[in-house]
Order: structure tokens, then sequence, then C-alpha cells
């Protein structure tokens, strides 16, 4: 039997992050293969030497790239919010050239999926949730106004947080009080940075409490992922 008989997605995920590979095993569609390759992300809890660790892991990715290339994925995704906007406007589409290159492999990046999701869903008010400081907060908020035109970002709240484990471990209730106290009446939806937040366990509750989209860094990936290879994204990503 062939796992991959609809299509196969790799990834390219920080070797600390417990939850991407999670999700996207819980989100995968029947027929569709994931397959995974880590990268060095050294753990520590001071922002400017979080801020070479990133820049380090993307160092690594040619490498997982071509460790990914050996199973054959469709497409292949760099997993990291952070690391895919560190550098500014077109930060993703230097590492999506990156391993294109290496492999001849369609890639994406978390940050990358954020836009299109948002351009494909016509949102130009939304509110942002991060884990990050308010320093890469900063980074973020640009990234994304930069790449959507119109986007105007109403509200933010950053949960101060620079190391990736504790990003992995804040519950998921704590993140839905946190995204229900944020939520602005005008916003026509709610991005919720890190692909390290378990959100995914609350996401449906969050949108039908808030009665609007809740972007996600896992799911946007996911949605975009699917949408290159060709497979229907109403049933699939929809699924209680």
């Amino acid at each position: 039997m062939n796992y991959g008989w609809r299509g196969s997605i790799g990834l390219i995920v920080a070797a600390s992050d417990q939850t991407v590979e999670m999700d996207f095993h819980a989100m995968r569609p029947e027929g569709v293969a994931v397959y995974v390759a880590r990268v060095p992300l050294p753990e520590t809890d001071n922002y400017e030497e979080k801020l070479r660790a990133y820049e380090h892991m993307g160092e690594a990715v040619p490498a997982a790239a071509l460790l990914l290339a050996d199973v054959k994925p469709d497409v292949i995704i760099f997993c990291c919010t952070a690391g895919s906007v560190l550098k500014g406007m077109d930060t993703d589409q230097e590492i999506i050239r990156t391993i294109e290159k290496e492999t001849g492999i369609t890639a994406i990046t978390a940050s990358t999926a954020f836009v299109e999701q948002l351009k494909f869903l016509g949102i130009s008010r939304t509110d942002l949730l991060t884990p990050f400081t308010p320093e890469f907060s900063l980074r973020v908020q640009a990234f994304l106004c930069n790449n959507v035109p119109g986007l105007e970002i109403l509200r933010c709240r950053d949960l101060g947080i620079v190391g990736a484990l504790p990003k992995c471990r804040v519950s998921p209730y704590t993140i839905y009080k946190e995204a229900k106290q944020l939520a602005s009446t005008e916003a026509e939806a709610l991005v919720i940075g890190c692909t390290s937040f378990q959100l995914l366990p609350v996401q449906r509750t969050i949108e039908r409490d808030l009665g609007r989209p809740v972007l996600s860094g896992n799911t946007a990936m996911m949605w975009l992922a699917l949408r290159k290879l060709g497979i229907g994204l109403r049933e699939e990503l929809n699924k209680e």
C-alpha cells in the first residue's frame, strides 16, 4: 500500500518543536502521507541568542530539504513562522528558492501560508495573537502588512515567550482565553502566529465563539499544501 496515494508532504521542523508534526498527522486527509526532517534550534530564553539560533536554523535548511527529497514528497514546507519572517519581506521567498533549488520540489513556508490564506479570504482587518516578544512580533506584523495589500492589524497581543519549548506548552485553554480577550468587534479574522502553539484542539471553538475565521500557522500550512496537491479543502479541514 502506498500511504501517499493522493499526495505527500515533507515538513522541515525546528528540533525542539513538539506541535507541528502532531497537528499535521491529526489533520492529514486519507491518502496523504506526511514526512518530517528536523533542523537545529538550540533552546534559550535570551532574545539575542534566539535570533542567532534562527539564523543558524536557516543555514541547516538545504540539508534537511535534501533528506526529505529522498522520500519524494510533492511539496516541502518550512514550518517556522519566526524563521520565515526573520529578515523581512522576502524571507519566505528566499527559503522557498533555496529548497526548490536543492530539491526541484515545490516549497512553501509558514508565513507564505498566512499571506496566501489572508488573500484568499479577502481579509483586510485582523487581530494578531503571538507567543513572541513585542520586538519580534513587530517583524511578524511588518511582514504580513507588507505582503498582504491593504491589511490592517487592529489589535495585537504578545505573550513575551522566547524559548521554543515554553511556546509548545502554552495550554489550548490559555490560548482560547487570550483570543477571546483580544478580539475586537471590527476585525474580520484572528491570526494566531507560531507553529508551536497547541491551538488545534480549540481552534474551531474560537472560530464559533468569535464568529470569524481563525488562522493558525499549522492549519494555514496544511491548507496551502492541499491546494498545491489539488485536494479539496472544505471536506478535509472543516472536519470536527
